[in-house]
């Protein structure tokens, strides 16, 4: 079977997809099997056909994790269809009830790298965002949604700028005062990463599930 790989700190857990297709088919199975004094099929007979498994993803996933998944639905056995939001199988940035995580995205302020600024304060940023601070963002946009999940609405007064990706380095070249959150799997070695609330996404002793700027796809 195919096998895909994810990068290491942004996406995880992408397995928990393959407990609910299997658990769907462990299902089927059981009701199309002939109950206690039933006939047998033929050993001839050909099984029926699996049940497509509808899954919905989010149309504002980074388009490598819908790539990724949708990839590694079609390398498996069990068949699949892509549904509406109201399908059995949802991939989404807002978790409902009983929802399990399925990917996380680091996100990581970063900066020119002749700025002498170390580190963000979490309620710093999220102030900003939404408008009621000082400050100005720059933000890809793979990371906008992302965003409003960790920081809530955008502000309508906040002065923050979501730029295409390519743009980024450029946009941050000419406004050396902003800062930019981006995806980690962005980041170049012309910026600078800053901490957020002392924490480093560069740590390696970094409890994840710690770090303020891990947006969860569930």
């Amino acid at each position: 079977m195919k096998s895909f790989t994810l990068p290491s700190r942004n996406w995880l857990l992408l397995g928990v997809i393959a407990l609910e297709l299997l658990a769907s088919a462990v299902v089927l199975r059981w009701l199309l099997a002939p109950g206690p004094g039933g006939e047998q099929a033929a050993a001839g007979d050909p099984r029926p056909p699996s049940r497509p498994t509808v899954v919905w993803l989010a149309p504002d996933l980074p388009d490598v994790l819908t790539a990724t998944i949708v990839a590694w639905l079609d390398a498996r056995p069990e068949p699949w269809l892509p549904g509406s939001q109201a399908a059995g199988l949802t991939v989404d940035w807002q978790g409902s009830s009983g929802a399990r995580p399925v990917a996380a995205m680091f996100l990581v302020p970063a900066v020119p790298l002749a700025s002498p600024r170390e580190d963000l304060a979490f309620d710093d940023l999220r102030r900003t965002w939404r408008g009621d601070a000082e400050g100005r963002l720059l933000v890809p946009d793979t990371a906008a949604a992302a965003l409003n999940t960790l920081l809530g609405p955008r502000g309508s007064l906040a002065s923050v700028e979501v730029v295409p990706t390519g743009e980024l380095f450029l946009r941050l070249e000419q406004q050396s005062e902003a800062t930019a959150i981006l995806p980690f799997d962005e980041l170049r070695p012309p910026l600078k990463p800053l901490s957020v609330d002392g924490l480093s996404i560069l740590d390696r002793e970094l409890d994840e599930t710690r770090y303020p700027l891990r947006a969860v796809v569930w």
